[in-house]
């Protein structure tokens, strides 16, 4: 489907089906994992977490979840912060970033006490149509079937729907294409997402949030782009303990899916970085 159709929504499209997940385990982070974390990334038994500032990544391990161990983060300049990340298949992370400006992406290698940047890629917005604002940079990053996959926290309205702007890359051919995501909320945009290959498409799984909107939702990306339809997978307003939080990076793991919170707006920090652990339900797809 090109990006000139429009989809017709099927009339449950953006009506919450909570029954897909149910919440397993809610974990409270030490505060040596940062403040603001922004992204989430799988490491061996463990997680790699990526507050937005401070210049740092922090590892958690599921046997030791009493403290996170930091390393530095060398090469990205100042100004930029990290909001989102991804492990690529070579084992280098992908760091999405924002500024005041441009939002590049770093690719980071990783050593035994830093992770230092090996690749800068300059995301060509004007082939993807849109670019971000202001402080409103790549909040989501994932990878699959070879394609690197962004989200920007921005929305247009196209018919008088809105979209989140995502943009593909072909990690084998460096070739980008555009794409966009009908958002499910009358505000929320995209917060987080990742993605993993079935049945020969990309399927995401994203956060769509904004203050009372706080949403889990589900989606196919095709191979050629285009526009596709979300569900709601979760509507996360129901989990008490979320009500207040600012759910910000989300990661399959089987038939997990976490989500990690981010406790800083600004120079405030609410309550503590909680780490939700989400059950699918065999048979719910």
């Amino acid at each position: 489907m090109s990006l000139g159709q429009e989809p017709q929504a099927t009339p449950d499209s953006t009506a919450p089906d909570s029954s897909r997940f149910t919440v397993s385990r809610i974990r409270q982070l030490p505060e040596s994992c940062g403040l603001g974390v922004s992204g989430i990334a799988p490491r061996g038994d463990g997680l790699w977490l990526a507050p937005e500032r401070g210049r740092r990544l922090s590892i958690w391990n599921d046997a030791d979840d009493a403290k996170c161990e930091a390393i530095p983060v060398e090469g990205i300049p100042a100004g930029f912060d990290q909001e989102s990340l991804t492990l690529l298949e070579s084992g280098m992370l992908a760091i999405g970033t924002e500024s005041s400006g441009d939002a590049p992406i770093y690719l980071m290698e990783l050593g035994q006490a830093k992770a230092t940047v090996a690749r800068k890629i300059t995301v060509p917005w004007k082939t993807l149509g849109h670019r971000p604002g202001s402080n409103n940079g790549i909040e989501a990053l994932c990878v699959a079937d070879g394609s690197l996959v962004l989200a920007l926290e921005i929305e247009i309205t196209v018919g008088g729907r809105r979209y989140a702007p995502l943009g593909i890359l072909d990690l084998e051919t460096s070739e980008w294409r555009g794409a966009r995501v009908a958002l499910t909320s009358d505000t929320g945009r995209i917060a987080g997402m990742d993605c993993r290959s079935r049945n020969g498409k990309i399927e995401a799984i994203a956060i769509e949030r904004h203050f009372a909107d706080r949403r889990l939702i589900r989606f196919d990306i095709e191979n050629d782009g285009g526009s596709v339809e979300a569900v709601v997978a979760l509507d996360l307003e129901d989990i008490p303990e979320v009500r207040k939080a600012n759910p910000e990076g989300v990661l399959w793991r089987g038939d997990t899916v976490l989500v990690v919170t981010d406790n800083q707006y600004g120079k405030l920090v609410h309550g503590p970085t909680l780490l939700l652990e989400l059950a699918f339900k065999a048979g719910s797809d």
